[in-house]
């Protein structure tokens, strides 16, 4: 009677596979054994087999940490929009506010062209939030709201890759019932790596009512107590974009004057642009 093992043994760490057939002794035979290789085309199926299921793997570990990251920004994203909501300026508020941001900054992708990152910025925007500290601001004039539209961008002669930047600044000037519009014109200009050089191009106050001179140098006077430096008068200051997609834009300033200094920007829907 005839007993049959076979089984499969990894050898020098190639993958081969060895069967072995034994036959015992009876009847007063010689007992022999033979090995024989498998044949090419089941070497190929398993290591084929063997690869692609380590690249599902890769993939699908790939799929799972871009979801995480996915949700993890969509929830850093509620909580800065709270905390925004019902921001009293206090300390702790504002130390929560900058963990949120290196948080989304932190996670942040940047495209790979130009043209990608411009595509992204296009369009208006509304700035909620600077973490420039403000002298105490003016009673007799009011911010209505703080805008900011980016152009398309051009290729100029020069090789430059520039964007046109206006900050729109809605105001009421309650002691004379007046109100008005400030346009502060700007070109951006790309230095690679999410990088921008701000230069200020002109100034333009639009009055609905007539104002006089004086009153009107005191117009200016009071934005520059009830806005931003860095919204003022940016010229000749770097700046970087540290987060943006659909719907929230972080702006990071560097160099000298703003260093560290941090924007938040939300889109402003049809309402808020008409």
């Amino acid at each position: 009677m005839l007993f049959v093992v076979c089984w499969f043994l990894a050898a020098n760490n190639r993958g081969l596979v060895h069967c072995c057939r034994r036959v015992q002794k009876q009847q007063g035979k010689p007992s022999f054994a033979t090995i024989s290789r498998p044949s090419k085309s089941l070497f190929l199926r398993t290591y084929y087999s063997t690869k692609l299921s380590r690249c599902d793997r890769a993939r699908i570990a790939v799929d799972a940490t871009f979801e995480k990251q996915s949700n993890e920004v969509t929830q850093i994203k509620r909580h800065l929009r709270k905390m925004l909501t019902y921001l009293i300026n206090m300390s702790p508020q504002r130390r929560r506010i900058f963990a949120l941001i290196r948080g989304l900054e932190g996670r942040y992708s940047p495209p790979s062209s130009v043209e990608s990152l411009v595509q992204q910025l296009q369009g208006d925007w509304k700035l909620v939030f600077s973490s420039t500290t403000l002298g105490i601001p003016s009673r007799e004039l009011v911010v209505l709201s703080v805008t900011q539209t980016l152009g398309v961008g051009k290729l100029r002669e020069n090789g430059c890759f520039e964007i046109i930047m206006v900050n729109k600044c809605r105001w009421n000037y309650v002691q004379q019932g007046a109100h008005g519009l400030l346009e502060i014109f700007c070109v951006l200009t790309f230095l690679g790596r999410c990088r921008f050089m701000c230069r200020v191009s002109d100034y333009r106050m639009e009055t609905h009512d007539q104002v006089k001179a004086t009153e009107a140098r005191s117009i200016v006077a009071y934005l520059q107590r009830n806005l931003p430096r860095e919204f003022f008068d940016p010229n000749n200051c770097m700046l970087q974009v540290s987060f943006v997609d659909n719907e929230l834009r972080i702006v990071k300033w560097l160099g000298k004057r703003f260093a560290g200094v941090r924007n938040i920007f939300y889109r402003c829907d049809d309402k808020e642009i008409s």
